[in-house]
């Protein structure tokens, strides 16, 4: 309905991506960028989509490249500082991943992969103990997840 919709094209990226029509994805994507560029009101979701899409398919220089657009745009972006660490992480650029995670969690401490992707690389830094204890948030942050899903299958199967 309306062709100037930035985030209907970033949607219909996602889409076409969870179908593996990968390329028609990045014209998606494309287009949403162009669209919010165009606007003067950058949006940093296409960037950061384009980045996990890079990650997805191991092209960590375009990931990085990507993120860091996300980042310039909207620096507090959780999305784009974790995409930024995969690359790294690809790259075993253990530092610098464990550096964009850290930031991550800073800004939203209740993602549980981000824990569990910075115990893994804290523990490749030798940081035994640190390791641990992002594994063990991981583990908390599941637990509460598991039994906050739990609770709401209760509540529809008891009608409220």
């Amino acid at each position: 309905l309306d062709p100037s919709y930035m985030e209907a094209h970033n949607a219909l990226g996602f889409v076409l991506e969870s179908s593996r029509l990968d390329d028609e994805a990045m014209a998606s994507y494309q287009k949403a960028i162009e669209l919010s560029e165009s606007t003067g009101r950058a949006f940093a979701s296409p960037y950061v989509n384009i980045a996990a899409f890079a990650n997805r398919m191991n092209e960590t220089g375009k990931a990085l490249e990507y993120a860091s657009k996300a980042l310039e745009i909207d620096p507090r972006s959780d999305l784009a500082l974790f995409q930024a660490a995969k690359a790294h992480r690809a790259e075993k650029r253990w530092q610098e991943a464990t550096d964009a995670l850290e930031e991550a969690i800073a800004i939203n401490p209740r993602v549980s992969r981000y824990h569990y992707v910075l115990g893994f690389c804290l523990r490749h830094l030798g940081r035994a103990e640190e390791s641990r204890a992002a594994i063990q948030e991981f583990e908390r942050l599941e637990r509460e997840a598991a039994d906050l899903e739990d609770k709401r299958r209760d509540l529809r199967r008891s009608g409220n």
